[in-house]
């Protein structure tokens, strides 16, 4: 199967994943083609098929378009991936996916073996970015979750979304300013958040006085401030999943969900 990948975010190039992925031994009768927005889905052939990653961001403008969608997307009314295939009598096929909640998932399996669920999970984001991320915390069997940021009335929109979408979770607001003064520890913390537009935001995470020892730490964000966040992660003695190992996993996850 020839894999044609669409690449919106230039900042890391996407060769290095694919190039790395496609080593892996369920690849092998897998090739692939960056389309770097040179190529569309009607150029698809029998046996290919065309992945365009998706800013999360964006979700609406993607979802403006289908009024059929897979379940776990309409839950959240967001995406990650718009997948297209050659069906059957060449028929073009084409969908919205969110792969991220699996992939967190498959990500922090990968790193550990048990978690106490009695601690919080911390969500921190800005954008449509919370929702999955909630939701990968609500599948790993967190039962409390607080959603972190620096505008309260985003917050409680979310808190109010999601209460309604994922019954039976506790979910709490928290500005990033109030992180240090919580009373609860927080046995996972996942950032989706830019710390070199938020230096604030920085100040305030790197603490990480509101975290349990040996917590979990998941970065999205791949830049100089994240990084220095990582290392201070590092120095609390945390488990940190960066940016890097995730989009990898990302994508290794996409294409196996997605082949025939």
């Amino acid at each position: 199967m020839k894999i044609i990948f669409d690449w919106s975010e230039p900042k890391t190039p996407l060769s290095f994943f694919a190039e790395s992925i496609l080593k892996e031994p369920q690849f092998a009768d897998f090739s692939y083609q960056v389309a770097n927005g040179s190529l569309s889905p009607s150029h698809l052939k029998a046996g290919e098929a065309f992945f365009h990653k998706w800013p999360l961001h964006k979700s609406p403008e993607a979802l403006a378009l289908f009024s059929s969608r897979p379940e776990k997307v309409q839950l959240l009314e967001t995406l990650d991936c718009l997948v297209t295939k050659m069906g059957p009598n060449n028929q073009v096929q084409f969908w919205p996916e969110l792969f991220l909640p699996a992939v967190i998932r498959k990500s922090i399996k990968n790193k550990v073996s048990t978690l106490n669920l009695n601690h919080f999970a911390y969500v921190v984001s800005q954008d449509l970015w919370m929702r999955p991320l909630a939701s990968a915390a609500v599948n790993l069997g967190y039962a409390n979750i607080k959603l972190v940021g620096t505008d309260i009335d985003f917050l409680k929109n979310q808190k109010n979304y999601l209460s309604r979408k994922l019954i039976g979770v506790n979910f709490e607001t928290v500005l990033t300013q109030e992180l240090t003064l919580q009373p609860q520890q927080a046995g996972l913390l996942m950032n989706s958040l830019d710390l070199q537009k938020s230096k604030d935001c920085l100040q305030d995470l790197a603490y990480f006085n509101f975290m349990t020892p040996e917590g979990l730490f998941l970065d999205f964000i791949d830049g100089a401030a994240n990084l220095s966040l990582k290392e201070e992660a590092d120095r609390a003695h945390l488990i940190s999943i960066n940016a890097k190992e995730i989009e990898q996993l990302w994508w290794s996850h996409a294409l196996l969900s997605s082949s025939p």
